[in-house]
Parts: structure tokens; C-alpha cells; sequence
């Protein structure tokens, strides 16, 4: 009777547990990704998961479905059985700006996911033609000496949406040149048609290293590790200034909470890897773990500091 009550016990104890503490993972584990492959956050992806299968035996599967602004793979997670099997990489174009740049958003970048774990940012920066400024403070003195005369070249929404704060918080009065994609509005600014433009670290990178664009800044809290030597916008004199993109993992709304800790530890166990640091920063992807309980009001702030930005750059949600 007494081996009877304790197995009783030990079933009930079992019972009581969450459900992701119950031999999760027991799968392969797939990560949807709102971009294409060869993507920055894609390579971000492969990478991690090459390295929690190597820490765990867990398969990471990698999965494309890009489109319509990245919704395609948010609602296809916010959708998923909430197990911890269907992970998405979400970001802030996905869980930020989204919901203010589309009048109909076909999930809530909040309610609708279990925000796991901020991975990584990439640093944005203001470029322009090197033989026309050396520094920051050249740039907002020629624009302040003829306001309205220079000109910014933009490729996305959120690039608009920063480099009018940028101009904001800057004093300057400058005109705006709309571009499709980012490396055609680099090309202008490379040969001095445009004069300054705000871009992320990795799509610049190569004509940084070229010797083509000039980096001014980066607005971001910290120097960026693959630009160790360009100043920060506090230390150009532009302190309040900063913009970042980011990356994290997100699992559907309900996801057990044993269940997104071992994702969350795993990640973090991965990124703490030196050698895979260092793969991701000469990536121009620069580590930046959050746990769960931070990550989630970050990125509810996020949500909110983005529809001010894109309400005061006037942009209309279509």
C-alpha cells in the first residue's frame, strides 16, 4: 500500500508540473523568419541554432516565409500551438513599427506572443560623401549655416522615420530624397548627390570599408563593435538620439513558462559563446541578450516610442 501512495504521489507531482517542464524539447524546434535567406537575422538564426544543437542535441530548423512586411511569419507563430516548437524571429520592424505603418496588422505585437528573449541590434548610423564632412558636428553646422539647402537620402520607412528625429533633435531643416532600398540611396550619398543619410551598420559596412561613405555617428548607447572608432551620438553632441533595429525570439501567447526559460537559458548559453560572438559582430550583428520579463516591456516600449516616431515623421499607415 505504502509503494502504491508514493507512486500516486510521484504521478500527481508530474501532473502539477508545466507542461514545458515535461521533456520539452522532444522535437526539432523551428525558428520562422520574416526575411529571406542571406538575410542578417537569418544568418543570426543559423548560427544560434547551429550552436544550441551543439550545446543540446536539439534540431533548430530554419524556416524563410518573408512577405508583407514581415506578417506573413508573425501570424504564422502568433497561430501555432503554443509549445515552444514554433519559435519566431521577431523584430522591430515585425513587432514595432508594423503595427503603426499598416492599417490592418493580423496580429497584436503584444497579447498574441510570448516575447522569449532579446538576441541581438544592429547599430544604424548617419553616412555621408567623405570628402565633404569628416564629423558630425561638420554636418549640423553646414546644414544649420543654410537651412533647408542640404539633403538626406532615405530607402525604408523607419529610415525616414529616424533621421526626421535625427534633424529634430539636432536643430537642422533638411530635405528628404525617398529611395527604393537602401543601397541605391547609399550610392547618391557615395557620390555626393545627397549629403547625409541614417543606415544600418550592416548594409553600410562594405563601402564604410571601401573607403566611400564617411560613418559620422552611430546612434546607439555604446560604440559598435565593428565600428570601434566611429563616436557615438552622445559623444558628437547629440545625446538624446538613439536608434536601433533588434532581434529576438518570440513564441506564440500561452507558450509554458518551463518551456520558454530552456529557450531563453539556451540562447543565452549560446550567445555567451566567444567564438560565436565573434562570428555575429565581423557579421556586423552585435550580441545584445534580454531576458524574458526585460524583453517583454522592451518591446512593449518599443511599440509605443515607434508611433510617436512614425506619427512625427508624418507618415501614413497604409
Amino acid at each position: 500500500m505504502k509503494k502504491i501512495l508514493m507512486a500516486l504521489a510521484a504521478a500527481g507531482a508530474m501532473l502539477a508540473l508545466p507542461a514545458g517542464a515535461q521533456g520539452f524539447p522532444s522535437k526539432p524546434i523551428r525558428i520562422v523568419m520574416p526575411t529571406p535567406a542571406g538575410s542578417s537575422s537569418d544568418a543570426l538564426a543559423r548560427m544560434l541554432g547551429e550552436q544550441v544543437q551543439k550545446d543540446t542535441g536539439t534540431s533548430i530548423v530554419v524556416e524563410n516565409r518573408p512577405g508583407a512586411l514581415g506578417t506573413i511569419a508573425a501570424e504564422l507563430v502568433g497561430r501555432s500551438p503554443a509549445d515552444g516548437y514554433t519559435l519566431h524571429m521577431s523584430s522591430v520592424s515585425t513587432h514595432a513599427q508594423v503595427p503603426h505603418l499598416l492599417k490592418k496588422v493580423p496580429y497584436d505585437a503584444n497579447k498574441d506572443f510570448e516575447h522569449v528573449a532579446r538576441l541581438a541590434v544592429f547599430e544604424w548610423l548617419i553616412v555621408a560623401d567623405p570628402a565633404k564632412y569628416n564629423s558630425l558636428n561638420d554636418l549640423i553646422a553646414a546644414a544649420r549655416k543654410a537651412p533647408g539647402k542640404l539633403s538626406f537620402a532615405y530607402g525604408t520607412a523607419s529610415s525616414l522615420a529616424g533621421v526626421a528625429e535625427f534633424n529634430k533633435l539636432a536643430g537642422i531643416d533638411a530635405l528628404g530624397v525617398a529611395y527604393k532600398g537602401q543601397p541605391l540611396a547609399l550610392t547618391d550619398v557615395a557620390g555626393g548627390r545627397v549629403d547625409y543619410m541614417l543606415v544600418d551598420v550592416n548594409v553600410s559596412a562594405p563601402m564604410i570599408a571601401a573607403g566611400k561613405l564617411k560613418p559620422l555617428a552611430v546612434a546607439a548607447p555604446k560604440r559598435a563593435p565593428l565600428l570601434p572608432n566611429v563616436p557615438t551620438m552622445a559623444e558628437s553632441g547629440v545625446p538624446a538620439f538613439e536608434f536601433i533595429g533588434w532581434v529576438g525570439l518570440s513564441a506564440p501567447a500561452g507558450t509554458p513558462p518551463a518551456t520558454v526559460k530552456w529557450i531563453a537559458d539556451h540562447a543565452k548559453a549560446a550567445l555567451d559563446k566567444p567564438e560565436l560572438s565573434k562570428r555575429l559582430i565581423d557579421a556586423a550583428i552585435t550580441p545584445a541578450f534580454m531576458p524574458t520579463e526585460e524583453f517583454k516591456k522592451f518591446v512593449a516600449g518599443e511599440v509605443t516610442r515607434w508611433g510617436k516616431r512614425i506619427d512625427a515623421a508624418g507618415i501614413q499607415p497604409e
